[in-house]
């Protein structure tokens, strides 16, 4: 079985380990290799196996979230199925019928606008961002109060106040 292509004999070793129950010494001589070398292939082919199944667990999860995903932009779908979901540029490319280099076009438009502020992921109301703004200051108020109250009881000199 010399000058096979290496995937296809990772494959056929795993197949013949796995399902097959054959010892790798039999493998190795029917593959002309060492039984180490049996061995590592078909370490490689378990780990081709899991990424495989990672990969059609992140389709899901995209699949799953769909609904959600198709009220946003184009871009800003790509990015988060990239980003947050995990799928990697190639599925990208695949499950949107695009080429490569406009998916990473799309993300990193969308992480650079994101980084100047330009694009929100989430929109708020005016009350929402009023609320949101109310909380953070009742949070901070308290923080320095026991800021405070800490270094009172320390009797030490308190870091000067964050701006």
């Amino acid at each position: 079985m010399r000058g096979d292509d290496p995937i296809l004999k990772q494959t056929g070793i795993f197949i013949r380990h796995f399902f097959y129950k054959q010892d790798f010494e039999t493998i190795a001589r029917r593959y002309d290799i060492s039984v180490n070398n049996a061995q590592s292939l078909y370490s490689h082919a378990e780990m081709r196996i899991e990424r495989v199944i990672e990969a059609l667990d992140r389709i899901e999860v995209a699949k799953n979230n769909g609904a959600a995903l198709v009220k946003l932009p184009k871009s800003i779908r790509i990015f988060l199925l990239h980003t947050a979901i995990g799928l990697s540029n190639n599925e990208i490319c695949r499950l949107f019928g695009m080429k490569h280099n406009l998916v990473n076009q799309y993300i990193t438009t969308v992480r650079d606008k994101l980084a100047v502020g330009e694009v929100d992921l989430i929109q708020f109301t005016d009350e929402q961002k009023k609320a949101a703004v109310d909380r953070v200051e009742a949070t901070r108020a308290r923080q320095k109060v026991r800021h405070k109250e800490y270094y009172q009881k320390a009797k030490r000199t308190p870091l000067p106040a964050r701006q």
